[in-house]
């Protein structure tokens, strides 16, 4: 099964010992892990492997046109923000003496109009996302028994600090600080880090391959091949005494 270098994000094939691009040292994947470097102590998934260091990793490619998880998550959130708009607005405009009904339904007519040109945009600029990053988004995901990591891939995360950088300047200049804010924030993440310890939720898409991880401060996504989801479910739902299901 193809995988990828976790330092350039070069797709491999199955076995390779070191990135044909880079030349760096590879981690043997599933059907070449029977050296000494892998401790087979638990039977794993077929793409789920134990390395030297104890950490289970594996890989995966979000194919953005068919799986709808990072679009439903980037409407969630700006639906929020729409409506902590509104609220805010309804807040200050409380004490008028025209608020009600005249004021509220004004406001109310104005988001109406907003929300589906709010959802126009986030579509196209969806739309092009997915096209700069060659209609796939790919991790590397690192698991032990206190945490996992969410690791975006080094090639695409170069491309995506690109998209921030004009995303920041575009907001800047039509005097969107929002916008602005977003882009700088998608510059500065390569990688999302979820301590078992501190996670008060966990819930499992399976049709989506997506397994949310989310604490106080801290929501994660965690993606996971078909046959092996199960395994990192159970085995995180084991790890997280504190967590909801």
């Amino acid at each position: 099964m193809p995988f990828f270098c976790k330092y350039c994000g070069t797709m491999l094939d199955d076995g390779s010992r070191f990135c044909k691009k880079c030349g760096a040292a590879l981690a043997p994947t599933p059907a070449a892990a029977q050296g000494a470097s892998f401790i087979q102590s638990v039977s794993l998934p077929p793409n789920v492997v134990r390395c030297a260091d104890g950490k289970l990793r594996w890989t995966y490619e979000l194919k953005l046109f068919k799986n709808p998880v990072l679009f439903i998550l980037t409407t969630k959130i700006f639906m929020c923000i729409l409506a902590g708009i509104w609220l805010f607005i309804n807040v200050i405009s409380f004490g008028d003496s025209d608020y009600w009904p005249e004021r509220f339904l004004s406001i109310g007519k104005v988001f109406l109009i907003a929300i589906p040109c709010v959802m126009l945009l986030v579509g196209i600029s969806y739309l092009i996302y997915a096209a700069i990053m060659g209609g796939s988004y790919c991790a590397v995901f690192e698991m032990d028994d206190s945490g996992i990591n969410h690791i975006q891939m080094p090639k695409q995360y170069k491309k995506a600090q690109v998209i921030g950088i004009i995303t920041t300047l575009a907001g800047a200049l039509s005097g969107n600080m929002g916008a602005a804010g977003a882009g700088l924030l998608s510059m500065g993440r390569q990688s999302m880090y979820s301590e078992f310890a501190s996670t008060r939720r966990i819930k499992g898409i399976r049709r989506q391959n997506t397994i949310k991880v989310n604490g106080a401060l801290m929501h994660n996504q965690i993606y996971v091949p078909p046959e092996d989801f199960d395994f990192v479910l159970n085995y995180m739902i084991s790890r997280c005494p504190r967590a909801k299901y």
